[in-house]
């Protein structure tokens, strides 16, 4: 497994990680107004990944989270699951 975890303190506000080739998340109340914030976590969470696929279930309480994967090149595969297939993650 690899992951991250964000910070305020000793405050966890959220953390991202992959199991297998699934990418989880969690993210606090006080974290999803920091949009910049979870901007960059999650450009450094995928900084360290190795090319490949990965699946991920969008967040159905938070509207933009299939706009926010598609922005990274996950593709909607069916119905909440995106999957991301490629050599090099984008921006």
């Amino acid at each position: 497994m690899r992951g991250i975890a964000v910070t305020d303190g000793d405050e966890v506000l959220g953390i991202v990680a992959c199991v297998s080739n699934m990418i989880l998340a969690e993210v606090s109340e006080k974290l999803k107004s920091r949009r910049k914030m979870i901007i960059r976590a999650w450009r450094e969470f995928i900084s360290r990944l190795p090319a490949g696929t990965y699946y991920a279930v969008r967040d159905k309480s938070i509207e933009s989270s299939g706009r926010f994967l598609n922005h990274f090149g996950f593709e909607l595969m069916s119905k909440d699951i995106y999957v991301y297939r490629g050599e090099q993650w984008p921006g």
